[in-house]
C-alpha cells in the first residue's frame, strides 16, 4: 500500500474540515464525505462509519469496496468495532485471520484482513459509533493512518450535537413524508442488511415490488391531491401487514415489501393479499390497482434480488396490458382500426 507524505495527509484533512465547516451538510452527508476522504488519504480498500443500533453495529456510511455493504449489520459483542465502542479507544488489527478480537466470519465477508477502528464520541463523552478503515491484506496500516483517522473522526464528532437530534436526523432522512414509510434510501439499506443476514444465517428472504396501475389517470382526472391520497392509502395498507415485514415507497408510485424469513410461495400469498386489500379499499376502489412482482433471495447481492423482482413486476404489467388489449378487441369485434 503506497503512503502519502505527512504534509499531503494534513493538507487533505484540513481541506476536508474546511469544506464541511463552510457548508450546510446534514450528518449523513458529512459521514459520507469523511469516509471517502479517509479511504483516499490512506489508500485503504474501504472506509466505513458504523453506528450502534441496540446490540448491533450498522454500516451507516461506506466507501470503496464497502459501498456494496451499506446497511450491513454485525454483532457488536463479537467485533473489533464493538470493543472500540466499549473501551472508547483506537484499536488496530494487523491480521483478522489470527486476531481473536474480531468477528472472523464478518471480516471474511466484507474483505477486511487488517483494520483500524477509531471511536466516534458524542459531546457528552459517550461513544456512539466507529470510523473504520480496512484493507484486503495484512499489516496495511501504521501510526500515520491512526493519526489521520483521529483527525477525521473529530469532524464527525463535531456534528453529533446530541443523541436525540442524531436519531431524528437519521430517521427523517429515511422517511417518506407522504406515506410515512421508509424511502428509497431506507430501502437500499434494509435490503442490503437483510440480504447479508439471510446469507449469514441461511434464512429465507423475499422481496415484493408494487406499481400503482392507473396512477397517472387519477392525477389527470381528479388532481394531485387525490393522487396523493391514493399513495397514502397504499402506504397504509402495505405498512399494516405482518410485524416482521418492512414496507417502503421507492419511487413516485412504486413500493417495496421486504419479507424476512419468507420463501417465494409464502411471499406471493402475503403480497397478493396486499393487492387485494388495495383493490377493496374504499379510498382507492375503481381508481387504481397494483401490479406485483415477487422474488426470493438466492445470493448475498441485494441488487440481484431487486432486479429479479423488478423483472417479475414488468412481466405482470405486460400480462395486464395484453389482457386489456384482448378484452378491448372482443368488445369491438376484433377490429380496432375502424376499417
Amino acid at each position: 500500500m503506497s503512503k502519502r507524505a505527512e504534509a499531503d495527509r494534513l493538507r487533505m484533512v484540513v481541506e476536508t474540515q474546511s469544506e464541511i465547516a463552510s457548508s450546510r451538510l446534514d450528518l449523513d452527508e458529512v459521514m459520507r464525505r469523511v469516509v471517502e476522504r479517509a479511504r483516499e488519504i490512506t489508500d485503504a480498500s474501504a472506509a466505513v462509519v458504523e453506528m450502534a443500533d441496540g446490540d448491533e453495529l450498522v454500516y451507516q456510511a461506506a466507501s470503496g469496496t464497502a459501498t456494496q455493504f451499506l446497511g450491513f449489520r454485525t454483532d457488536a459483542a463479537e467485533s473489533l468495532s464493538g470493543l472500540c465502542i466499549d473501551t472508547g479507544q483506537l484499536l488496530r488489527c494487523d491480521d483478522a485471520t489470527t486476531d481473536p478480537r474480531v468477528d472472523a466470519e464478518a471480516c471474511l465477508r466484507v474483505g477486511a484482513v487488517s483494520m483500524i477502528c477509531m471511536p466516534l464520541q458524542h459531546p457528552d463523552g459517550a461513544t456512539v459509533g466507529v470510523l473504520k478503515l480496512y484493507a484486503s491484506q495484512p499489516e496495511a496500516f501504521d501510526a500515520a493512518d491512526e493519526e489521520t483517522l483521529g483527525l477525521l473522526s473529530a469532524v464527525i464528532a463535531a456534528h453529533l450535537t446530541n443523541a436525540t437530534q442524531f436519531a431524528a436526523v437519521r430517521d427523517d432522512s429515511r422517511r417518506d413524508v407522504l406515506t410515512g414509510l421508509g424511502n428509497k434510501r431506507a430501502y437500499d439499506e434494509a435490503l442490503t442488511r437483510e440480504a447479508g443476514r439471510s446469507a449469514r444465517y441461511g434464512s429465507l428472504l423475499s422481496l415484493a415490488l408494487f406499481d400503482v396501475d392507473g396512477f397517472r389517470a387519477v392525477n389527470e382526472r381528479y388532481g394531485h391531491p387525490r393522487g396523493d391520497a391514493v399513495l397514502a392509502e397504499v402506504g397504509r395498507i402495505l405498512g399494516s401487514g405482518r410485524s416482521g415485514d418492512q414496507a417502503f415507497r421507492v419511487g413516485g408510485d412504486e413500493f417495496a415489501l421486504v419479507l424476512v424469513e419468507t420463501g417465494l410461495s409464502q411471499a406471493e400469498l402475503v403480497a397478493g393479499r396486499m393487492v387485494e386489500a388495495v383493490a377493496a379499499s374504499v379510498q382507492i376502489a375503481g381508481q387504481a390497482t397494483l401490479s406485483l412482482g415477487v422474488a426470493e433471495a438466492r445470493s448475498l447481492d441485494p441488487r440481484a434480488l431487486h432486479a429479479e423482482a423488478d423483472a417479475a413486476l414488468h412481466r405482470s404489467k405486460q400480462a395486464r396490458a395484453e389482457a386489456h388489449t384482448r378484452r378491448t378487441e372482443r368488445r369491438w369485434g376484433g377490429n380496432l382500426s375502424g376499417s
